[in-house]
């Protein structure tokens, strides 16, 4: 009888155990780190999200095309949202604009395509509203090459007037570019 009772007792703490863990286990399935807009963006994500996009599509992107895309993607998002994709800092260096700490991340590569392996499924961390306008930006600026846009930042007012070394404020490249847009808009009126 006490070995029946004893038998009971740990079937049924077994059982608890079994439903605990697969709670648990669901739980962390089930429960993924989203980014609202009290977590912003690092400029790291948006860089890997690009490149998660590139390699799907089976295009191939170096450190100074990323470099350029992070760059020209904070100047529409800035334009179209007033406010930055990512809080990370954008430098002004002799190749053009940069964001350090993602240029340091892949500096790896040197010259050659980044190889993303999406280990970390990016595009589960991307809130909605920013992969939609990461789509957007990417299927606009995928064919231009890493000489291409950083001819285009070197003709811009931004990078032309910041000294080397120095960050390019938000409030620069916004300005810059909503001035772009509405005389782009205005010439399109005219027509």
């Amino acid at each position: 009888m006490k070995q029946k009772r004893l038998l009971c007792r740990i079937i049924i703490w077994l059982e608890i155990l079994v439903l605990t863990f697969q709670k648990t286990k669901r739980y962390h399935r089930i429960r993924k780190p989203r980014k609202t807009m009290s977590q912003p963006l690092t400029a790291i994500e948006v860089a890997k999200y690009l490149l998660f996009k590139s390699n799907s599509e089976g295009d191939l992107i170096t450190n100074l095309k990323i470099q350029k895309l992070l760059y020209y993607a904070q100047a529409w998002y800035l334009v179209n949202y007033s406010q930055p994709l990512f809080q990370d800092a954008i430098k002004a260096w002799k190749f053009g604009p940069i964001v350090e700490n993602a240029y340091h991340h892949f500096k790896r590569f040197r010259y050659s395509p980044i190889e993303f392996l999406n280990r970390e499924r990016i595009e589960e961390k991307i809130p909605e509203k920013e992969k939609k306008y990461l789509d957007e930006f990417y299927g606009v600026f995928k064919n231009y090459s890493a000489s291409d846009l950083t001819e285009m930042s070197h003709n811009e007012a931004p990078w032309k007037n910041t000294a080397l070394g120095e960050t390019i404020t938000n409030d620069a490249i916004m300005n810059f570019y909503k001035a772009q847009y509405k005389k782009s808009v205005a010439q399109e009126k005219k027509q």
